[in-house]
C-alpha cells in the first residue's frame, strides 16, 4: 500500500509538472496527448491498489476484473501507439519525405481508444 501511495503521488507530481508546462519543446516532443493517457492509466493502476484490499463483493470483484485489465490496456495501448509512431516516422524517412499517415495527435488518440475498446470488448 505504501508503494502504491507512492507511485499515485509520483505519478501526480509528474502529470502536474507536465500540464504546468504544457507548451514547451520537450513536453510537445514528448507526445503530449499520449503522454497523458500513459500517465493517466500509469495511475488508474496504482490507485487499483486499493480496490484489491477491499472487502470483497459482487461490485469490488467486477471492478477488480475489469479494473486491472483496463489499466493495463490503457498503458500498452499508449505505449504501443507512441511506438508505431516512431517506427513509422523514422522508416518513411528513409524511403521519402512524404509525411506519414495517421500521426497527428487526434488519430494517435483514436488508434489508442480503438485498442482500448478491443480489450473492453473482449
Amino acid at each position: 500500500m505504501l508503494f502504491s501511495s507512492v507511485g499515485l503521488v509520483m505519478t501526480g507530481v509528474v502529470m502536474w509538472v507536465f500540464v504546468s508546462h504544457n507548451d514547451t519543446p520537450v513536453v510537445r516532443a514528448s507526445g503530449r496527448e499520449l503522454s497523458y493517457v500513459l500517465l493517466s492509466g500509469v495511475f488508474l493502476c496504482y490507485a487499483m491498489t486499493f480496490v484489491f484490499v477491499l472487502k470483497p463483493s459482487a461490485v469490488v470483484c467486477g471492478i477488480q476484473r475489469f479494473g486491472l485489465g483496463f489499466c493495463f490496456a490503457v498503458v500498452y495501448s499508449a505505449l504501443l501507439t507512441k511506438t508505431n509512431r516512431i517506427a513509422r516516422i523514422f522508416n518513411a524517412g528513409k524511403r521519402t519525405a512524404k509525411r506519414p499517415s495517421f500521426i497527428t495527435p487526434k488519430s494517435q488518440l483514436c488508434i489508442c481508444f480503438f485498442i482500448v475498446s478491443i480489450q473492453v470488448f473482449v
